[in-house]
């Protein structure tokens, strides 16, 4: 090999800023072994890595609003109708028609409503501690360096400000980067809610879990604020005798009574389903062959770059003994 190396000298550009490919392509057949053996172990290496990666489920669920028929709709309109004279008064009527699903949105991923649904539902353990499911015995498995679940205790070692049992504020974070994701669609009015995890039944669960409770949530909400509004407006209407400001007060205090009732019979209060979620029976990820092919890539690029390496060097000796 290295008598060919030195029968190469001579055909190799005195100047290290210029490549003789010829002469390269030379040393790589020279070397063809050693770019063989270096792609084919990191290809091996990179099946071995996507083999040993577990299964991702995704489910999802496509939902449309009902902003049509809840308060900051209905007093949307109203401000429309009523907002000059309300304005002279000093009366706010509201947000805008499109603030409902907003703000919905914006609760979905908030930390108040994260915290309250990870502390509910108790799924601390499987988004912390979760690294894989049990097709058999249809249960995720626990990393045991970090969770037991045996005596359902913590066990991992981590440095401040991190603490052995993971906070809400931890789980929040892996949760929103790496399983929920919330995609609204402003041209159908529809919100695609999906939430990836080792388990397909888990998975599948959350997304109910995050409608209901996202329904609830908002209902209660709309609930409090319409009785509070009604309670005020009754004593605000007693003190004025301006007809115009009485039918505001009348169109206000109808409103809330609608959204009384909504709030009372209405169980997809915010949301309504159009596409529920389902159990997936596919796996979402990991894209194993896309891994091999890049494991492959890098085996090449590597080479490319020792040999490269090696026509440098024997540039340089040329260049030398040339002097």
């Amino acid at each position: 090999m290295e008598k060919r190396n030195i029968n190469m000298l001579e055909n190799i550009n005195q100047n290290d800023d210029y490549i003789d490919f010829s002469s390269f392509i030379k040393l790589a057949l020279g070397n063809k072994w050693l770019v063989i053996s270096i792609t084919t172990l990191l290809i091996a290496a990179s099946i071995v890595y996507a083999v040993r990666l577990p299964n991702v489920y995704k489910a999802d669920a496509l939902l449309v609003s009902n902003s049509t028929n809840n308060s900051s709709s209905q007093l949307g309109a109203l401000a429309s109708q009523f907002g000059g004279v309300a304005s002279l008064a000093g009366i706010d009527l509201g947000q805008s028609p499109e603030s409902g699903q907003t703000k919905a949105l914006a609760l979905l991923q908030s930390r108040t409503f994260l915290y309250s649904f990870i502390e509910k539902y108790d799924i601390r353990d499987e988004i912390i501690a979760g690294v894989g499911w049990d097709r058999h015995k249809n249960k995720v498995i626990f990393d045991d360096d970090l969770y037991r679940e045996v005596n359902k205790s913590w066990v991992r070692e981590v440095k401040y400000p991190l603490e052995t049992v993971p906070t809400n504020r931890e789980v929040y974070e892996k949760l929103i980067v790496n399983h929920l994701t919330i995609m609204e669609n402003e041209d159908t009015n529809t919100v695609s809610i999906s939430f990836t995890f080792y388990s397909p039944q888990f998975a599948k669960e959350m997304i109910d879990f995050l409608i209901v409770e996202l329904n609830e949530n908002l209902k209660k909400q709309d609930l409090l604020d319409a009785e509070k509004s009604i309670k005020f407006l009754n004593s605000e209407l007693s003190n004025t005798n301006n007809v115009g400001i009485q039918n505001i007060f009348f169109n206000l205090i109808d409103k809330n009574y609608q959204t009384l009732m909504l709030t009372k019979i209405r169980d997809d209060y915010a949301f309504s389903i159009l596409d529920p979620a389902v159990t997936p029976e596919t796996r979402y990820g990991p894209n194993r062959i896309g891994i091999v092919i890049l494991g492959g890539a890098l085996g090449g690029i590597l080479s490319f770059l020792l040999l490269l390496y090696k026509f440098r060097k024997i540039s340089s000796v040329s260049h030398e003994l040339a002097e």
